[in-house]
């Protein structure tokens, strides 16, 4: 998908093109333009972010943080104001949030309860949109 495509026309002449002919200059010119900038331009993969909430029982933080580093997640924020249970912030990547539930599930052993709400886009790591791309590119039949 192609977003936030900005052109600047610094200069046209159109004084040499028949009157009937300059819609179709002018498109081929932005064509042109458009296709030149897209082979130049550097792409990156974007994902959907959560901003989660986990609530849960204190006895159990250190080991979901070591659960959500496995995740890549971000942790916002830990907060352990009441003595039976803690609550923690964390942004994680969609694709990681299936597979966190069950984990999570298991080493809280059902007692974290956490909400998912859509945060942002934000970039894949270089090293793994790369992997992400040859996978896709496989299940597509692009490459073997």
């Amino acid at each position: 998908k192609l977003a936030e495509i900005k052109i600047i026309i610094e200069h046209v002449d159109i004084e040499n093109i028949p009157q009937e002919n300059v819609f179709s200059e002018l498109s081929a010119m932005f064509y042109e333009a458009i296709k030149s900038g897209l082979t130049e331009a550097e792409l990156i993969l974007l994902e959907p972010i959560y901003h989660t909430i986990i609530q849960l029982p204190p006895n159990y933080i250190k080991n979901t943080i070591s659960l959500l580093s496995k995740y890549s997640a971000k942790i916002n924020s830990i907060d352990q104001d009441k003595e039976y249970q803690a609550i923690i912030e964390i942004l994680l990547s969609v694709r990681n949030s299936i597979k966190f539930a069950e984990d999570i599930r298991s080493i809280s052993s059902g007692r974290a309860f956490w909400q998912n709400e859509f945060y942002a886009f934000m970039e894949v790591p270089k090293h793994e949109s790369q992997k992400l791309i040859q996978d896709i590119k496989f299940l597509k039949g692009i490459s073997w």
